[in-house]
């Protein structure tokens, strides 16, 4: 009978011990920050693969100096415990600045020209660069154009979009690499690509006058001290 008792015991205070680590450690709140190409869900989701990864302490044995990588569009997904019940993860991007259409794919490039992503899907809020000359795409290697600056411009142009939040469908070059910026039905001719932040800084002012118009939008040669801007309307087809 003292044995039963001893023996009820301990496979009480097992399950007790069980229940309580359970409640304690499993994973009841999660932040994540730095995501712009994959919702939340999809990067917990990266994190969480089995249910033991629910339970923190695993997490935290798992992922202990061991950031994720290897993934598309990012460089690197790293897993903080914050506490028992509690993760943070924290994603780093890998820096683009544009992508081209190529055989059907989409390849994404960065501030060097290297083509860091090939993918089959568009990046929401990523323009396509068009105009560049090439014969082939190499993932991993750097297009290979006749004027590789025009690489640091597309960068330059991209992070003023975003900062202002203008949303561009198209940037093209042409052969001497002056600028134009496809905006619906809007063309935005910039230029050489000198005084780009003035230019942006006006086309944030005046998109929301030319939405839904069709036409071109002459900012070759505006700076901030130009109050005088062409828009030339399209003519109509009868």
């Amino acid at each position: 009978m003292v044995k039963l008792i001893i023996f009820l015991t301990m496979v009480l205070l097992v399950t007790f011990g069980i229940y309580y680590f359970l409640t304690t450690f499993t994973i009841k709140h999660i932040t994540v920050d730095g995501s712009t190409h994959y919702t939340q869900e999809e990067i917990i989701d990266m994190v969480i693969r089995s249910p033991e990864d629910k339970i923190s302490l695993v997490l935290s044995m798992k992922y202990h100096n061991e950031p994720i990588t290897n993934i598309a569009f990012i460089q690197s997904i790293e897993v903080n415990v914050v506490s028992a019940d509690t993760i943070h993860i924290q994603v780093y991007e890998k820096t683009l600045a544009g992508y081209i259409e190529y055989l059907g794919q989409y390849m994404y490039f960065d501030k060097d020209g290297i083509v860091v992503e090939a993918s089959s899907q568009i990046t929401e809020g990523m323009p396509e660069i068009t105009g560049l000359e090439f014969n082939s795409v190499v993932l991993h290697n750097p297009l290979p154009v006749k004027n590789p600056e025009v690489f640091g411009q597309v960068l330059e142009i991209t992070n003023l979009l975003n900062k202002y939040e203008l949303e561009i469908d198209t940037i093209y070059f042409n052969k001497n690499l002056e600028v134009t910026l496809y905006m619906d039905s809007v063309r935005v001719p910039l230029g050489n690509g000198d005084k780009l932040t003035e230019k942006i800084m006006k086309l944030r002012d005046l998109a929301p006058h030319v939405k839904g118009m069709s036409g071109v939008l002459h900012l070759e040669s505006v700076d901030s001290g130009s109050d005088v801007i062409t828009f030339t309307k399209d003519v109509e087809k009868p």
